[in-house]
């Protein structure tokens, strides 16, 4: 409910400000007297059109406040046109005003008719008083549209027995590959199988300098031990025996690192040969549905999604009629 409304140096207007009571409530006067500036004002707080010819001749802006159960709006303007606005206080754009306007205020007069020539208005109405709720109706459209949509691409000349031949043909291809996730790093475990004599003796010789024998672990430990002595005469020495000690745990964490994964390396010619072949039909497809170099890698899952998207358009084809 309005409660008040303050209106400065708008029009013919200096300064007024209005009470309104429950109920009904009807302001009269003399032609000229302002009754038309007030609804004015409201419209104008409600975020209605704006420009310097609503300022009261030799003020600097006009000034328009409406008080409602909950929240105040308020709106400026000045003698260059200018406009701003605020809800309880915050600053917001009109668009806003207007918005928060329309569920606070209905203004009926000689042209409100009009409205119903807006085609905003009547789908709105429609939505309103319409039986079935508008989520239901859009999800009801949408699947129609779509329905439609499928029945004319069925309908349409695009198809021809030929396609269908090359499509049983690549999804064919496709599936006969057996691809899979584990396909994805294919091209990354042929190169350390193909290298794996080279890479497994460097890799031991690596873990026998870390831990073996006078490797790096046993020289950090008797580097330690030193410390430890030291420390006896200089406290200062029992930080650097901690920080050589986070070192030794990093150098055998990487150790066992090293270990591990060497350890995965297939190095079974007849196992490398199986991948090379494997990797040789992967190549083939990525070159000839990705058309992208074999150096890249990767590729499967967008290959699987070619799969799929074929077998789909296959499925179409067959199942036309129905």
């Amino acid at each position: 409910m309005l409660r008040r409304l303050i209106v400065s140096n708008l029009a013919v207007v200096e300064r007024a400000e209005v009470e309104f009571g429950p109920g009904l409530n009807v302001i009269t006067g003399e032609t000229g007297a302002g009754k038309s500036v007030l609804i004015g004002a409201l419209e104008l707080a409600l975020g209605g059109r704006a420009d310097s010819s609503v300022v009261r001749e030799g003020a600097r802006e006009a000034e328009v406040e409406a008080v409602f159960d909950g929240v105040s709006i308020r709106r400026t303007v000045t003698a260059e046109g200018r406009s701003r606005a605020w809800i309880d206080d915050e600053s917001v754009a009109v668009s806003e005003l207007r918005e928060a306007g329309r569920a606070l205020v209905d203004i009926h007069g000689p042209r409100s008719n009009q409205l119903i020539l807006e085609e905003s208005f009547q789908r709105g109405t429609l939505d309103a008083y319409g039986k079935v709720p508008l989520a239901a109706y859009s999800k009801a459209w949408k699947a129609y549209s779509e329905a439609k949509a499928r029945l004319a691409e069925l309908e349409g000349g695009e198809w021809s027995a030929d396609e269908a031949d090359l499509l049983r043909f690549q999804v064919g291809e496709l599936s006969d590959a057996g691809l899979s996730d584990a396909d994805e790093d294919l091209a990354e475990r042929h190169a350390a199988a193909a290298h794996a004599e080279e890479i497994v003796g460097a890799a031991n010789e690596v873990t026998e300098a870390l831990g073996g024998d006078d490797g790096v672990a046993d020289m950090l430990a008797e580097v330690r031990r030193r410390f430890a002595a030291i420390a006896k005469h200089m406290p200062e020495a029992d930080g650097w025996s901690a920080a050589v000690e986070d070192i030794t745990l990093k150098v055998q964490e990487l150790s066992r690192s090293v270990a591990d994964a060497v350890s995965r390396i297939d190095a079974d010619p007849a196992a490398f040969a199986e991948m090379d072949a494997r990797l040789g039909v992967v190549n083939r497809l990525r070159r000839k549905y990705l058309r992208t170099p074999p150096a890249e890698g990767g590729g499967i899952a967008a290959l699987l999604a070619i799969l799929e998207e074929k077998k789909s358009r296959l499925a179409a084809f067959e199942n036309r009629d129905a």
